[in-house]
């Protein structure tokens, strides 16, 4: 009876598509003609449920590869009873992965807007697979494969079960010098005489709580520098790797430092690093939320597993991300005081595993400035960056014409009367009222609607030309990838901009009354603190002493003109730490044209009842932890709607409004409290998109549009340490063709 087993298979864990994974099988019989061939089947599983996808199976047959002598070892003579089964099924795996990528998203079902996917499973990026061997023999003129004993010419064959070995595909793709020595490392590592096929992957992009893997040196899925990036303050960015979960969670862990290089924190509570962020796993690659958000681990299976996470790692992904992802749920929503922070992952004890990712933000650019670029690079993550530099884009449009014939329905020519006239053909006339006039057809001259000449085949392609700025050496590998990629998108969405910013950096009440009116009983009762986490300016203003009338009624003097065509976004951060007895409210005054006349929501010249778009009545619990809050507002009606919170539902100004005033009215009814304001924010996105507010239903002010690079030129500066990128790219999206 023969053996049958795997002699050479890759090793259990992450194996690049992009490079060979082998596997050898071989059959120890005498009789080798019987077997005449190997069955080999690929089986897919869900990376959710570890189910196999049986309907996605992929089977081949292999035939045995020449002979291949095996020497015995007592008498160094040949020994041919062996059949050998090879296969590379790095090309079939291929088929199976592409790309994860979703836009910024968040969570309308909670009053603050700030809930996105923040970390999640990349599903489409890897692949667990099984390939199984099962030997062949002829028997009744059909293939026989089960395990069994089977005649074949007259003799009694035995046919074996099933061998396999299993493996997780992985859409990785090492270059050849770091495929050749990142193996040598592993045996290094590991200490032993033999590593499996395609172990270099994992010793140095596998995270996990692995005895070898606690040295803070695992690296990402990135080909940018990892200790110096450079982001905006509000641009989304992505950050891979490679998870191990054998029982200890991995996590990753942002911290923020101020200019002074100190760690944003302490809160007033006496919670130091109070703004450090955990980021686990909240939902899948389909987007569904994972049943355990504590580890990166599928949620359907307890045993050890393998996965790709990715996290929302830009300031903008950081802006949405929910305040209970944070230590003491002091969200970081603004980056005024902030000049970078650190990301890497860690074990949930605290020993920290991969090397630290450090963001330097560009506190000039407020929004996109230029082009936005998110690419999927070698390693199967996602890469981003901003080309500030030149930008143009425009749409070129191609087609071909032809001079139109004459319909049959043509009725009349150059004004000529058709009611009698005839054409004589043989015995049958012909009229020209049903067949036109015999005469060339001239354009805007006849009653025919159609024209004399046509267009077909139009395309209209929109393309653009984008400039990097300088950049050195060590970011070469990342604008080459970006060259490369089969998979590259442009971030589009709003362009906003802020038209009014407040950080009340006052020294007293009366420099504060210069920019802001104010009234109520909470006025002699206004200061301004320096030690409480403030993320925008210096200080805070505190109303209240949590005794008596506590009540402050404010808007500011500045009137911001207010287009109704634009959406206007009003954030406020604020928190309570007193008794916490009254209600807030926040959003804008409204004026007429002149500047002047007072309009209110209710459509009279008075400041109540105001706006309330952010903030109507809310009701802060005491906790002295910071809160985020944005209301939204956009065209004229004769109602509007308080606690706007959907920017694609906006509320509306009261008919007339063409001016707004920020407000807020804290500690309401006349209660005693203790409520402070970080800042308030006005931003203004303007759009000429019929519809915009339909328009951005899901996709929640920013969008992937993928493009094709289509060339790209680099100059070499005279110091040649620095190079500038010029790319000219093609939106696929926006190529539409009329036949």
């Amino acid at each position: 009876m023969p053996n049958y087993q795997l002699t050479d298979h890759p090793a259990n864990t992450f194996q690049s598509v992009y490079q060979p994974i082998k596997f050898n099988a071989r059959a120890s019989t005498t009789n080798r003609d019987a077997y005449v061939s190997s069955k080999v089947t690929i089986t897919p599983f869900d990376n959710i449920t570890d189910a196999e996808l049986t309907d996605q199976k992929v089977s081949i047959r292999v035939q045995p590869s020449i002979n291949i002598p095996n020497y015995n070892s007592a008498g160094n003579t040949p020994n041919n009873n062996y059949l050998y089964y090879s296969i590379d099924v790095s090309s079939i795996c291929r088929d199976f992965l592409s790309y994860n990528l979703r836009p910024c998203t968040h969570d309308l079902s909670t009053m603050v807007r700030r809930d996105i996917t923040q970390g999640e499973i990349s599903n489409n990026v890897y692949q667990k697979f099984t390939v199984t061997f099962q030997l062949e023999v002829i028997s009744g003129g059909e293939l026989v494969d089960s395990g069994e004993i089977i005649e074949v010419e007259g003799e009694d064959v035995f046919v074996p079960d099933e061998d396999s070995g299993t493996f997780i595909a992985t859409n990785s793709a090492l270059l050849h010098e770091e495929e050749h020595y990142l193996n040598i490392g592993g045996k290094l590592l590991s200490d032993n005489d033999f590593v499996y096929q395609g172990a270099g992957l994992s010793n140095v992009y596998l995270h996990s709580a692995y005895s070898l893997r606690g040295l803070s040196r695992q690296k990402y899925l990135t080909t940018k520098p990892t200790s110096y990036r450079i982001i905006g303050v509000d641009e989304c960015e992505y950050l891979s790797f490679l998870n191990y979960d054998n029982g200890t969670d991995v996590r990753a862990i942002v911290r923020f430092r101020g200019f002074n290089g100190s760690l944003i924190g302490t809160d007033v509570s006496g919670s130091t690093n109070a703004y450090t962020m955990t980021i686990t796993k909240t939902v899948d690659g389909e987007g569904n939320n994972g049943s355990n958000i504590n580890s990166w681990a599928n949620s359907g299976s307890t045993d050890e597993e393998y996965s790709v996470c990715q996290i929302g790692i830009g300031t903008r992904n950081i802006k949405e991300t929910n305040r209970e992802r944070f230590n003491d749920n002091c969200a970081v929503t603004d980056f005024t005081n902030i000049k970078f922070y650190d990301v890497y992952t860690e074990v949930a004890g605290g020993d920290q595993i991969g090397e630290t990712v450090r963001y330097y933000i560009d506190h000039t650019r407020q929004r996109v400035d230029g082009v936005r670029f998110h690419w999927q690079n070698r390693l199967g993550g996602i890469d981003s960056y901003t080309f500030d530099g030149a930008f143009t884009e425009g749409i070129n449009i191609s087609s071909k014409s032809y001079e139109q014939s004459i319909y049959p329905d043509f009725r009349g020519q150059l004004g000529q009367s058709t009611s009698d006239t005839k054409i004589n053909i043989g015995e049958n006339p012909l009229y020209a009222e049903d067949y036109g006039a015999l005469v060339p057809r001239v354009a805007g001259l006849t009653d025919d609607k159609y024209p004399s000449v046509r267009k077909s085949q139009v395309k209209a392609v929109k393309e653009g030309t984008a400039v990097s700025r300088p950049y050195g050496v060590g970011e070469q590998d990342m604008f080459e990838d970006l060259l490369a990629s089969p998979n590259v998108w442009i971030e589009k969405g709003w362009v906003g901009k802020e038209v009014f910013r407040e950080s009340f950096d006052y020294a007293d009440f009366a420099a504060y009354n210069t920019d802001w009116y104010a009234s109520g009983g909470g006025s002699g009762d206004v200061s301004f603190s320096t030690t409480d986490g403030q993320l925008s300016g210096t200080k805070t203003i505190v109303i209240g002493n949590d005794s008596g009338n506590d009540e402050l009624f404010s808007y500011h003097r500045k009137a911001i003109p207010y287009n109704p065509k634009s959406i206007y976004e009003i954030e406020i951060r604020m928190k309570s730490s007193g008794t916490s007895n009254g209600t807030h409210y926040c959003g804008f005054v409204g004026l007429a044209a002149d500047g002047t006349t007072l309009i209110s929501s209710s459509g009279i010249a008075n400041l109540s009842p105001a706006h309330y778009v952010t903030l109507n009545s809310y009701d802060q619990t005491a906790n002295d932890r910071w809160e985020t809050f944005r209301g939204y507002v956009s065209g004229n009606s004769d109602s509007y709607t308080s606690n706007a919170h959907d920017p694609n539902n906006p509320s509306t100004a009261y008919t007339g409004v063409r001016y707004i005033k920020p407000m807020f009215l804290v500690n309401y009814n006349d209660q005693s409290d203790i409520t402070q304001i970080d800042y308030i924010v006005v931003r203004e996105y303007q759009t000429d998109i019929p519809n915009s507010k339909g328009w951005y239903s899901t996709l929640n002010r920013n969008y992937y549009v993928p493009v094709v690079i289509k060339d790209a030129s680099v100059t070499t500066f005279d110091n040649e340490n620095l190079q500038r990128c010029t790319v000219n790219y093609i939106e696929s999206k926006a190529k539409r063709t009329i036949q």
